[in-house]
């Protein structure tokens, strides 16, 4: 890569990393580092934890798809963050984030084993909210579709996110 493309990509891996994800720059910086052979593909991953909880990192993993229907085909998918938030005594603190376009696949590594609440949502708009249990050593999958969410068909139609 020559060193104007690495500049770039600097800059466009912190606008993906750390700009608002509903922003179509976001997407745009994302979508470069993808074409550009930066990042590998488009399932997005992120893993933070709490800064109270132990520093542990596990060996599971949660991952899935998101299926929504219907969306505004003259604007971009928007972006769906989902958190998992430990439920249980051996996860009671530990946070786990991803961020993936509406309508791709989803994964989160390095997770501690356990009961986990599970909180996605778009923008403001909350779409799923469910638990899982993340089994040691081995994938939990967790498909978020539309028969699965907790709004309505129509909470992603011709809205301003």
């Amino acid at each position: 890569m020559a060193r104007s493309d690495r500049a770039r990509a600097g800059g466009r891996n912190r606008v993906a990393d750390h700009g608002p994800a509903d922003r179509e720059e976001v997407r745009i910086a994302h979508q470069w580092l993808i074409d550009a052979g930066v990042r590998k593909d488009r399932v997005v991953t992120a893993a933070a934890s709490d800064s109270s909880a132990p520093s542990a990192t596990g060996t599971s993993l949660v991952q899935g798809r998101t299926e929504w229907n219907d969306l505004d085909p003259s604007r971009p998918r928007p972006t769906v963050q989902i958190l998992l938030e430990g439920d249980d005594l051996d996860t009671r603190g530990r946070r786990y984030l991803a961020k993936a376009p509406l309508n791709d696949p989803y994964r989160i590594e390095k997770v501690i084993p356990g009961r986990y609440r599970v909180l996605a949502q778009v923008g403001p708009i909350r779409l799923w909210e469910t638990t899982v249990s993340v089994p040691d050593g081995g994938p939990a999958v967790l498909d978020l579709t539309q028969a699965t969410a907790i709004a309505a068909p129509d909470s992603l139609r011709s809205r301003d996110r």
